[in-house]
């Protein structure tokens, strides 16, 4: 029945296709395919739900394509929309860029602008970067890609505040507060990633991949060659705080090179502690608590650390 309404879709049938579609049977991604041809915008909330399903993905991703502008429209709000689930909002940067056109790489970069997840902000670079690499003709505005340097350059640079914190030799210590500083690390990790796909977006001639990989590098001599390129690369104004982010020198004394981008509270460790307990990630809130000193009530201590 499924594949019989794909070829021939009928408005009648459409409460069957979209019990079909919703379903998970053999016929699911006929269903959702026959409803992409309706049309109906009724059906666009079922098409973006079935994103969240990587069986369905596809097939939801084809029938949005169907739909033109009303579908571009529908994820451009469900990108704004915080109170949808994180395994929908996490697949529509890529359901967006499958249109390849000016409005969705417009679109795509506002969002990154925006975006509060690291996970989202990621799927909507390498979003970014496959329309590019698709169509070379496409320009994103270089002043809003350089706010969004600026932007990565401030998250990264708390976050590596955060860690030398958490390592002086008047930090707490234990398991939780280990695990706080190698989940932080992994952070720091993304986020410069992040922040050299952004560079690529902003100059597509220059092959920053080819950049990160070798200021990661295990070789010497590579990080070396890595790092003399990204001082050719970039502007002045972030040549220091880049290289810092990627030298392998101690934290402790990589954080000053980013004191232009972020400026730290005064605080302790034990003061970071206590206010990562209201961090957005639930993992760094778990372990934050767990690590937080307490005081004679048996409260964690207040402070304010910004935000990364």
């Amino acid at each position: 029945v499924a594949r019989a309404l794909r070829d021939t879709p009928l408005p009648a049938f459409a409460p069957l296709l979209a019990g079909l579609a919703a379903a998970d049977g053999d016929g699911a991604d006929d269903a959702i395919v026959a409803l992409g041809a309706l049309r109906d915008a009724r059906h666009l909330p079922l098409l973006l739900s079935l994103l969240a399903h990587r069986e369905r993905r596809e097939a939801a991703r084809r029938a949005l394509l169907g739909y033109g502008d009303g579908a571009v429209a529908a994820l451009d709000a469900a990108l704004r929309d915080p109170t949808l689930p994180y395994a929908v909002r996490v697949h529509l940067p890529r359901a967006l860029a499958r249109f390849g056109h000016q409005r969705a790489a417009d679109l795509l970069l506002a969002h990154l602008r925006d975006a509060p997840g690291g996970m989202v902000r990621y799927k909507i670079l390498r979003g970014l970067g496959r329309l590019l690499a698709d169509d070379p003709a496409l320009r994103l505005d270089r002043a809003t890609l350089d706010a969004i340097v600026v932007s990565h350059l401030e998250k990264a640079f708390t976050l590596l505040h955060w860690i030398a914190l958490l390592e002086a030799d008047d930090a707490p210590r234990g398991a939780a507060r280990d695990l706080l500083v190698e989940l932080l690390r992994q952070k720091l990790g993304f986020a410069v990633e992040r922040l050299f796909r952004v560079l690529g977006l902003r100059d597509p001639r220059a092959d920053f991949e080819q950049v990160y990989d070798s200021v990661h590098s295990a070789d010497a001599t590579t990080r070396a060659t890595g790092h003399e390129l990204l001082e050719q690369l970039v502007p002045s104004a972030w040549r220091g705080a880049l290289r810092a982010l990627t030298s392998d020198e101690p934290v402790a004394e990589r954080r000053r090179a980013g004191r232009a981008f972020y400026d730290p509270p005064a605080l302790d460790a034990g003061q970071l502690l206590a206010a990562l307990r209201g961090h957005v990630d639930p993992t760094v809130a778990a372990l934050a608590a767990a690590a937080a000193p307490r005081d004679a009530t048996g409260d964690a201590l207040p402070a304010a650390v910004g935000h990364a």
